[in-house]
């Protein structure tokens, strides 16, 4: 086991910000350092914030070797000095369509300093290569490592997933985060699965096969509960081998499980299958895995042939595995996206989705019809399905909001409540003057133009209207949250 650079230190702010998981957060610039090295690269880095805009997220994808050649690789895909290595995949291209016997045989944090290009894993020293990086050659666990073997000419190449978090350098994170690595035994069927996180949560994975250079893995994956990681790999040749294991934890620092994994299986074949998951606002993808049939032995198996990061609009996963070439082995293949956000408490606008009184417990309703309608309130309970039921609070700046009909979600959606003279307040598309901007100074909330204030009075289905702003506490609101965060 190494722990990662640094000393323990009492970071307070840590304590209750971090949500381990699986809406992935918008996509945003990039620093200087980061565009510094991705300059070197094909792929341009891709950013991702999570709702609170506490938690950044780079993806990183290296470059893919210059030419496909047979037998071993192993290449390495580094982040910058000022992110901490979470997560990574592997992706293998075969020259000719069809051929499919290359496998991975490793998708994990490399444990080596970088200045270590010829590691040996078991089965012999191996050649490594490296995207351009400004880490110090004597830094580890900074690279993602992506290997695979095969007798068909291919290429392999490397993601890296990187993390920040607002108020904190990467050494700071790392002194309280650390990888830990555990071996299986020797074995026809090695697997794994390591000890849980006992105290923190999660934060990412990878695995790893050792010796055996005709060992592969057919799974690298979080647990269902999100407490351990666990890999599995079959032998091709009959010979014995087995893995190493590794899983990245965030210790107690208030850090909590709601949606500990999220995972989705694709379609059966006996050929190439797949599967991918999307990450849902507003969250943030920190690791990912996949899973092929686990038969009891390699002809009976799926091996993995691709972990990759979902890079577009939203973050995920893509996952990929196959059978050996020539034979035929029914199965699908099970992706997995492990996820964080920062907690902001229970008032952040975008940690709540439900509108109520306080007094009559009504939620604010956005009746059917074309827009504009009326704005109403109702007594039903909100469970998160109803999409009449669903608002929250969007803020703009100055103190000011709008009231959006919508999850909250980036960029922002759905409609908006706004006057529309005297005391009616209608809902219809958004916009931008006074008549669509509020306050929520103490719980109350006032339209800009008007200056005056929502007036619930309890009735199921009663259009809400607007009164002069009372005193005696009948026109407070609270935010909540149903079904939300998904």
């Amino acid at each position: 086991m190494k722990k990662l650079a640094g000393g323990w230190v009492g970071l307070i702010g840590l304590s209750s910000v971090l949500l381990a998981c699986g809406q992935a957060g918008p996509e945003t610039e990039g620093s200087e350092n980061i565009g510094r090295v991705s300059e070197a690269l094909t792929t341009p880095d891709k950013f991702y914030t999570d709702g609170s805009g506490q938690l950044q997220i780079v993806v990183r994808t290296c470059d893919w070797a210059a030419s496909y050649t047979t037998g071993p690789h192993c290449v390495l895909c580094a982040v910058d000095p000022d992110w901490l290595l979470v997560g990574g995949g592997a992706e293998i291209a075969y020259q000719s369509e069809g051929a499919t016997a290359a496998k991975l045989r490793g998708s994990f944090p490399y444990p080596e300093e970088l200045s270590d290009l010829n590691p040996d894993f078991g089965a012999g020293a191996e050649t490594c290569t490296v995207n351009p990086t400004s880490n110090a050659p004597s830094s580890y666990y900074v690279a993602w490592a992506a290997r695979s073997n095969g007798a068909t000419s291919h290429k392999l190449r490397a993601y890296a997933i990187g993390l920040k978090v607002s108020g904190y350098t990467a050494s700071e994170l790392r002194s309280i985060m650390s990888w830990v690595d555990e071996t299986s035994g020797s074995s026809l069927t090695p697997s794994l699965t390591t000890t849980p996180v006992s105290s923190g949560s999660l934060v990412g994975g990878g695995a790893n096969m050792l010796g055996n250079a005709s060992a592969y893995l057919t799974e690298s994956r979080p647990a269902s509960d999100g407490t351990s990681w666990i890999g599995t790999g079959r032998p091709s040749n009959g010979v014995v081998a087995n893995l190493k294991v590794y899983r990245l934890a965030a210790f107690d620092f208030g850090i909590t499980s709601r949606v500990p994994v999220r995972s989705v299986t694709g379609s059966s074949g006996t050929g190439l299958t797949s599967a991918s998951v999307t990450t849902p606002y507003p969250w943030v993808t920190t690791s990912i895995g996949g899973r092929g049939l686990n038969g009891a032995t390699y002809s009976a198996s799926r091996t993995l042939r691709g972990l990759i990061p979902i890079t577009s609009a939203t973050q995920g996963v893509f996952a990929s595995s196959a059978p050996e070439i020539g034979s035929s082995v029914n199965g699908s293949t099970r992706a997995y996206s492990l996820n964080l956000f920062h907690d902001d408490g229970p008032f952040a606008f975008w940690n709540n989705n439900v509108i109520r009184s306080v007094d009559f417990q009504t939620s604010l309703s956005r009746p059917a019809g074309t827009a504009p309608v009326r704005l109403q309130e109702s007594t039903t309970v909100p469970n998160g399905s109803q999409t009449s039921l669903r608002w929250h609070l969007e803020a703009v700046g100055g103190g000011r909001v709008r009231i959006r009909n919508a999850n909250p979600s980036s960029p922002e959606s759905g409609e908006c409540a706004f006057w529309w003279g005297s005391n009616e307040v209608r809902v219809g598309p958004c916009g931008g003057t006074n008549s669509y901007l509020w306050t929520y100074a103490g719980f109350q909330l006032k339209n800009v133009t008007s200056g005056t204030c929502l007036n619930p009075t309890g009735v199921n289905n009663a259009n809400l209207n607007l009164a002069t702003c009372a005193t005696n506490g009948s026109q407070l609101f609270s935010l909540s949250a149903a079904g939300w965060p998904p």
